[in-house]
């Protein structure tokens, strides 16, 4: 296994700008970087951005790199299409593609969860099933609402650490939470077989 932290597998992406731009200043941008937004980010930028595709890729690069509108204008289209790339890649895979691009093995648990951003001390999140009780509770909210009940009761985590998780790390706790709901108990029987 690879001795690589956490912490050091991701780095943020750079992009060297065929045609720089200018800021608001008149010095000139010759690369973008885009970084890992949170959860939160993430969400609003979605939200508020559902019935149109364009905007919501213009407003992700924004929010990724601290460009203003101004500046993005200024963008030409190769240069664009390069961070539409990125930010497909970064905010459309979860930490598990992060880890297996840095050739970083992590173990494949079926109840834990190995943060690519930790949050402060928290590198790993334990996962617990929820029962039969739980997902009627579950049911009993709103779609929009039940995502973040569930993921807060299979993790004990609260709405603000779910939010702060990185778009990969919620991502992959999507997909463990998916496992959890429609998997059998013989699935999750030889996962904890193999792991041991």
């Amino acid at each position: 296994m690879s001795k690589k932290m956490a912490a050091s597998v991701y780095q943020p992406a750079l992009h060297i700008l065929l045609k720089p731009i200018n800021n608001a200043q008149g010095e000139q941008i010759t690369s973008v970087s885009l970084r890992m937004i949170n959860a939160s980010e993430h969400r609003k930028v979605v939200e508020d951005h559902t019935d149109d595709s364009d905007l919501l890729y213009r407003q992700l690069i924004k929010v990724g790199s601290g460009l203003t509108d101004d500046e993005l204008k200024q963008i030409i289209m190769p240069d664009y299409n390069t961070l539409l790339d990125l930010v497909e890649e970064h905010y459309g895979q979860n930490s598990r593609y992060w880890f297996s691009k840095a050739g970083v093995e992590i173990a494949d648990s079926v109840e834990e969860l190995t943060l690519l951003h930790p949050l402060s001390a928290l590198k790993v999140i334990k996962l617990t099933f929820p029962t039969l009780a739980v997902i009627d509770v579950m049911n009993s909210y709103d779609t929009t609402e039940q995502d973040m009940f569930i993921k807060m009761s299979c993790t004990g985590l609260g709405v603000k650490e779910l939010d702060a998780l990185s778009v990969s790390d919620s991502k992959m706790l999507d997909a463990k939470v998916t496992d959890f709901l429609s998997q059998t108990a013989s699935f999750f029987s030889k996962k904890m077989t193999e792991k041991n």
